[in-house]
């Protein structure tokens, strides 16, 4: 059994939005966590690391399949870019396993392979352990193994926005409106990280290949290239400066892999379209 760990940090370089389960009315919040902190309990901001695991499955697939100059033409292959989707089979294949199907996806779909997903009504385990992305705070000091002597409450701002309608309404819609009816429009705000916060971080990877590893190195590559993490990056929120010191691995193999094997991977993307 092999187990690698990569700790990282990430330093907000424009605010960071990540909204939680709490909703009231136009207020959005940061997602948190619950944290003993001396005698209390304490609920701590952070970036779910579910969010971040999901964005760089949509980055590292979409290139998988530009890579392979694969052409989607199901569903079933689309929905792998987000995780997949359980399907209803007959009672005589439920809970049966199709060993072969996940011996092709060990094989020839590194990606998948390190990430897991569903497909059909088979559900295989990645091998790429996503942690939450936790705030460098003094609240967070038995935590972390970086200190800092800031309250996560420093690090909070609230931004303000508007939403309305960008264009002129139908003659129809203009013609049943009252005169004295004011323009409608939504305002809101958002708790967020302001800039400048450093977030520890941290991935495993754990029993992977080489040619796993090599994958893994080309979606912090990507991740690199397009750094931004939790929502409303297409209005300036999110993006980070990505560090993990540690990561000794590239995507050399990985690309190299893709390109001697694509026979071999289109032949079982295929037969994934079809079992």
């Amino acid at each position: 059994m092999e187990t690698l760990t990569f700790e990282g940090t990430l330093l907000a370089l424009s605010n960071i939005f990540t909204g939680g389960d709490d909703k009231t009315g136009v207020e959005v919040t940061l997602r948190r966590i619950d944290y003993i902190v001396g005698d209390e309990k304490v609920a701590v901001p952070i970036i779910d690391g579910n969010s971040i695991r999901g964005y760089l499955r949509r980055l590292l697939l979409s290139d998988f399949f530009s890579q392979i100059g694969y052409d989607i033409k199901s569903p079933r292959i689309f929905y792998l870019i987000s995780g997949g989707a359980l399907e209803e089979v007959s009672a005589q294949d439920s809970g049966t396993l199709n060993l072969q199907l996940r011996r092709e996806i060990r094989a020839h779909l590194p990606p998948l392979s390190l990430l897991g997903g569903s497909i059909g009504n088979q559900a295989f385990a990645g091998k790429l352990v996503v942690s939450k992305a936790l705030p460098i705070c003094k609240e967070l000091a038995d935590y972390l193994p970086v200190q800092s002597k800031l309250s996560f409450y420093d690090y909070l701002t609230y931004t303000f926005g508007t939403r309305h309608a960008e264009r002129e309404p139908p003659l129809t819609v203009v013609q049943n409106t009252k005169k004295e009816e004011p323009t409608i429009q939504m305002k809101y705000n958002l708790e967020t990280f302001t800039p400048g916060v450093k977030f520890y971080h941290k991935f495993m990877l754990l029993d992977t290949t080489p040619v796993e590893k090599s994958c893994f190195a080309r979606m912090l590559e990507l991740w690199q290239e397009r750094p931004f993490v939790g929502g409303k990056s297409a209005t300036g929120y999110g993006q980070v400066k990505i560090e993990y010191p540690t990561m000794k691995y590239t995507s050399e193999s990985y690309l190299s892999f893709l390109s001697e094997r694509k026979k071999d991977i289109v032949k079982s993307l295929d037969h994934m379209e079809k079992s």
